[in-house]
């Protein structure tokens, strides 16, 4: 009787071992892998909901940050060893991080060959040979313009740098602010580097000599450059009343309601363009996109422009490592590269992709990204401590303080002090 017992309760152990062990099992098999995105631009709710709802397994956890606060971000988390598992990679800190082995190496994956052909040669230069991130943004400089202000009073929509300063001095005497820019969000005042664009164009190796110390940003030639930009940006009249004090979006909402002819910013501005539906909204008044000319007249049209913006790239210490691999993978892919451009407006440069179909006036930035020549802009490649100081620069002229010579000076400090760091 008693062996019969010990039966019975031996079964009863292993039945409800059986039970938890069987318990355990489906819980360790239905625990989602968090995988950790950290970018300054927008990934999207939808597209987020999508990668999800066709990896079950997989729970992605988005950080945004805004450009200025973005890589304080990132030092302070590298420095702590906590970086998340994917990263936003911006151009002015990439060999910084490569050279400190932040991103893992994804030359050998095969979704890096969905990416355009312009993007993986730009990557392969980036990287010294090798493919370090994944591009979201082709994109370009320029100007959104309301054209018809333009033929409303007479002037010419420019097609060199020439017909830009005639066109800006043409609506000022007309009593009309030419430009628009929301100044409260500091990047704001980089994306009008035209007659510095220029200068490189004339002279490509002059932002690189200026790291050797055989240029210096002091120099006749950058001078008269940043005299030609307060010039056309920072004089009285030429930028619209109030601007210091507006943001980003709200410069587009000023040149959206038909309250000035043009609006220097790049083409991922188009995601201001679009309603909760991702269609473009509906302008009263024609609108183009203008490249930023770097050409004189009868020149060939030059723009400021870059196939690998808005970069997301691995943490080569990641433990997720499958899990960032799929990510890319789904995310470049044709049909989620174009769910993606419409849903946030961007240029992603993957083959196939039809930026007219799904990106808000796309048609209206294409010629200035892909159909002219092109030029990566200086400033993605100039120390990040010396950007910063013109950041401040344009931001003083633009209110009133200080000369083109003093704030010059004051931007080589910052350079020569970067020159003797990185030695």
């Amino acid at each position: 009787m008693k062996s019969f017992k010990l039966l019975l309760t031996l079964l009863a152990m292993i039945i409800l071992g059986s039970v938890v062990f069987a318990q355990a099992s489906t819980e360790k098999s239905t625990k989602k892998t968090q995988l950790q995105i950290v970018h300054w631009n927008n990934l999207g709710d939808d597209v987020i909901a999508k990668f999800e709802q066709e990896n079950p397994d997989i729970e992605v956890l988005f950080e945004k940050f805004t450009v200025d606060q973005f890589m304080q971000v990132m030092k302070t988390r590298v420095a702590s060893g906590e970086i998340p598992d994917i990263i936003g990679a911006q151009e002015n800190d990439f060999p910084v991080f490569l050279k400190n082995g932040i991103y893992k190496d994804i030359t050998d994956y095969d979704f890096v060959k969905r990416l355009t052909l312009n993007a993986q040669k730009e990557l392969l230069a980036f990287g010294d040979g090798r493919i370090y991130a994944i591009p979201s943004n082709a994109w370009a400089m320029g100007i959104f313009i309301n054209v018809d202000m333009f033929k409303q009073h007479g002037i010419k929509i420019p097609e060199n740098y020439q017909d830009l300063h005639t066109a800006a001095q043409a609506f000022r005497q007309k009593g009309i602010a030419p430009f628009v820019q929301g100044i409260k969000d500091s990047w704001t005042v980089n994306q009008m580097f035209i007659p510095q664009f220029r200068l490189q164009v004339d002279t490509p190796q002059y932002y690189d000599n200026v790291k050797t110390g055989t240029a210096k940003w002091t120099d006749p030639k950058m001078v008269k450059a940043y005299q030609e930009w307060y010039d056309l940006f920072a004089a009285k009249g030429m930028m619209f009343e109030g601007s210091l004090g507006i943001t980003y979006e709200q410069a587009y909402q000023l040149f959206a309601q038909g309250r000035v002819p043009m609006w220097p910013m790049g083409t991922w501005a188009a995601e201001l363009f679009k309603d909760d539906a991702g269609k473009p909204v509906k302008l009263s008044f024609e609108m183009d996109f203008i490249p930023q000319f770097g050409n004189d007249t009868g020149e060939e049209v030059i723009n400021a422009a870059t196939n690998i913006g808005a970069m997301y790239s691995i943490s080569s210490s990641t433990k997720k490592l499958d899990a960032a691999i799929r990510f890319l993978d789904w995310l470049t892919m044709r049909e989620n590269a174009e769910f993606f451009a419409q849903k946030t407006g961007l240029l992603f440069p993957i083959q196939g992709v039809d930026f007219s179909e799904v990106v808000p006036y796309g048609n209206k930035l294409i010629p200035a990204t892909f159909e002219v020549k092109v030029l990566n802009p200086f400033d993605v490649f100039v120390d990040p401590a010396v950007k910063q100081q013109l950041t401040v620069m344009n931001q003083n002229l633009l209110a009133g303080i200080g000369t083109v010579k003093s704030e010059l000076e004051k931007v080589q400090k910052a350079q020569e002090i970067a020159n003797l760091e990185r030695k």
